[in-house]
């Protein structure tokens, strides 16, 4: 058996055990909401969510279960780490112990990232053992039985000399389970790729950071450096030419990728100084490409070579991590709601004092159809007030302009929202005067449509005021607002 194909089948184990247990203790946790919105989705990346709902929809599109009967089913064992972070605290603290269970349920989603996108070598023995072995401290908290079988899966690799060799990172897994893990430590891996000093600069590092950070260790002190070397990828595209006789040449193209997630909450990872060779017996070419791969971003390098020659050409592609990207941090802040609130209330007392629905609420809602026993001077005292609403409408859209508050980005489309509802406002006005001194009913119902459409405009900006008010805490008389919705 393989190391892909114990890895394969270990992790299928693992999942079809830990998967329902996860699930299970999600259920119980929120038995009268929807688990997965409350549970799930919010501790996901994005784009982990966005891929996880579609699935689910689809899934329940076509019939295949009733959502969220089976929508567990979608869950895959990169999900499994962030949905048992997110809810350590409410539902798992008590079930799983120690938060070092966390960082193997997390290693065991990287095993199964590695296992989906192979190498085209197979997967080396120190990994796949370290993974398994991840995975059977997990199930032993699970299901013993199958924890059984996944240590004998991860027994099949163990042979040669165990490897010492560590680097500490704080916070990653207590010195125990160093210890235990050296009882049951995996074969190592062949290290040949390794650059030279890297064993000896780890082993170095490993030693230091121990005694400064109390102790924490990553075991395998070459797993970041795997990770982040994976994030490159080269392909080598050519297309073959149609008549072969005359060995022409051809057009070689070496496409580099950075295939790096660039998702909220990941480090930034660029490769830089890239450097591109072609060799052939007794010939090689290439070189430096001025160039820097964010996520995402790919770079090309052509090359040419006669027909007969590509057989014998290997290509080397080098490039740097951008220590300058990688650990470049950001956060983003604001001054506190308590130091703000003090401005933030003459603003919205300001603002309710316009009493901006009061033309809607009073004069424009009371309008209806003119009866056949309709006089004119009733038909003229609606008009009036029409002209009224208008010149109303008019002067609070001055009034509203000419509040100067820098208060953020949320009071500006609160403003904004407003604003643009008094501008449809003073339309409907319009359009509804103008039917009066029309002779269709038709245009008069359309008319009085219109301002029952107001009212969705209207709740619009209720809710952006609400939501300024509860952000600061504040009740309807500290800022004089009249229109709160019920909840």
């Amino acid at each position: 058996m393989t190391n892909y194909e114990r890895l394969g089948e270990g992790l299928k184990l693992y999942r079809d055990a830990v998967r329902p247990f996860v699930v299970e203790h999600l259920r119980r946790a929120f038995p009268q909401d929807d688990w997965m919105e409350h549970a799930v989705f919010p501790y996901l990346r994005p784009n982990q969510a966005d891929s996880l709902r579609t699935a689910i929809s689809r899934a329940s599109a076509a019939g295949l279960f009733e959502t969220p009967k089976k929508a567990e089913d979608h869950l895959d064992l990169q999900h499994l780490g962030p949905i048992v972070r997110g809810n350590w605290e409410r539902v798992f603290k008590t079930v799983l112990g120690g938060t070092q269970v966390i960082g193997y349920i997390q290693e065991a989603g990287i095993a199964r990232n590695a296992w989906a996108h192979p190498a085209p070598e197979d997967l080396p023995t120190a990994d796949v053992n370290r993974a398994l072995d991840s995975c059977a401290r997990v199930l032993a908290l699970v299901d013993r039985t199958i924890e059984t079988k996944v240590i004998a899966l991860r027994d099949q690799g163990l042979s040669g000399t165990r490897s010492e060799v560590q680097l500490t990172i704080p916070g990653n897994a207590s010195s125990q389970d160093t210890a235990d893990r050296k009882e049951s430590a995996p074969a190592p891996a062949s290290y040949a790729h390794v650059p030279p000093g890297v064993l000896a600069s780890a082993e170095a590092t490993g030693e230091n950071a121990a005694a400064e950070n109390g102790g924490y260790d990553f075991p395998d002190a070459f797993g970041l450096w795997q990770s982040l070397r994976n994030y490159l990828r080269t392909e080598v595209e050519c297309d073959p030419p149609e008549n072969l006789q005359n060995n022409p040449q051809v057009e070689v193209r070496v496409v580099i990728k950075n295939v790096s997630p660039a998702a909220p909450g990941w480090p930034q990872i660029v490769f830089e100084d890239i450097q591109v060779s072609a060799s052939r017996p007794g010939h090689t070419t290439g070189g430096r490409i001025n160039t820097k791969l964010e996520s995402g971003g790919s770079t090309v390098q052509v090359l040419k070579y006669q027909y007969s020659e590509l057989a014998a050409v290997r290509f080397h592609v080098t490039a740097r991590l951008s220590l300058e990207s990688f650990f470049s941090f950001q956060e983003d802040t604001a001054v506190s709601v308590k130091l703000t609130k003090p401005l933030v209330i003459p603003y919205l007392r300001a603002f309710n004092e316009l009493e901006i629905h009061k033309v809607l609420d009073t004069i424009l809602v009371s309008v209806a159809l003119p009866a056949p026993e309709t006089t004119f001077a009733e038909i003229q005292r609606t008009v009036n007030s029409i002209n009224g609403a208008m010149t109303w409408v008019k002067e609070t859209q001055g009034k509203l302009q000419a509040m100067h508050y820098s208060l953020g980005e949320d009071f500006s489309k609160q403003q904004q929202a407003a604003y643009q509802y008094l501008i449809h406002l003073g339309a409907v006005a319009e359009k509804l005067k103008s039917a009066f001194g029309s002779t269709l009913t038709e245009d008069l119902a359309e008319s009085l449509a219109a301002v029952s459409d107001l009212f969705a405009e209207r709740n619009a900006v209720n809710v952006l005021t609400e939501g300024l008010m509860d952000d600061y805490a504040l009740s309807d008389e500290e800022v004089g607002y009249m229109y709160h919705q019920p909840k």
